[in-house]
């Protein structure tokens, strides 16, 4: 079995970083709906819709940001058997 060239090696860390950093999204999933609103004011927006709507989109985004987090962690440890995936994805 050959070994990993340097560019399969950048690109598998690329690959973790970015999706460590989108696995932070799980932390707005699991807050409290009050930690929601304090950071919606924080951030200057005003308060927090009450509509159950609201906190739907906002948990579904996120739940939805740490499962491609988690898909990049994946194909981070194999890029030349996933190196089609990995191209479809950045592409799109």
């Amino acid at each position: 079995m050959e070994s990993p060239t340097t560019a399969d090696r950048w690109l598998a860390l690329l690959l973790r970083v970015i999706g460590a950093v989108a696995l932070l999204a799980l932390v707005p999933f699991w807050m409290p709906r009050g930690w929601i609103d304090a950071g919606h004011q924080w951030l200057g927006w005003g308060r927090f819709p009450t509509q159950p709507i609201a906190e739907y989109l906002a948990r579904s985004v996120s739940s939805l940001c740490a499962f491609y987090g988690g898909l990049l962690v994946a194909l981070s440890f194999d890029v030349r058997r996933y190196r089609s995936l990995i191209r479809y994805q950045a592409v799109a």
